[in-house]
């Protein structure tokens, strides 16, 4: 069973929800509480998503995690970390696997437009 795979139509998506009492600490890109992790696999494909899935788990609970501590050292919400600069949305951990993982899209894109087989290569 895939807890965090979510299906939309035909693709594939990552969906884990940010357990109610860290909201305040994990933020989104606007600075609003997050509710939800959803993201594309970008796939089709049931086993390719399943593979996607161990990455984003550890991702988001890098986040999770922080977001504990910071609630059980007291902090009131995510902004109270760092006043001076505006609240991170991820972890540099997740930041660094959420840019590996869109090189490796990028990378796999590329990659099967140039797979394309001509007429003649296919008897």
């Amino acid at each position: 069973m895939c807890t965090y795979l979510d299906q939309v139509g035909a693709t594939y998506y990552f969906r884990r929800v940010v357990p109610a009492e860290l909201r305040r600490y994990i933020l989104t890109s606007s600075g609003a509480s997050r509710t939800e992790w959803k993201l594309s696999l970008r796939t089709k494909d049931r086993e390719t998503a399943k593979r996607e899935l161990p990455g984003w788990t550890v991702a988001t609970q890098a986040e999770i995690d922080r977001a504990a501590a910071a609630l059980a050292s007291g902090q009131t919400d995510a902004a109270s970390e760092s006043p001076q600069k505006p609240a991170r949305r991820m972890s540099p951990q997740a930041e660094a696997m959420w840019a590996a993982h869109e090189q490796a899209l990028r990378l796999l894109s590329i990659s099967r437009r140039n797979l394309v087989r001509s007429p003649s290569s296919q008897m």
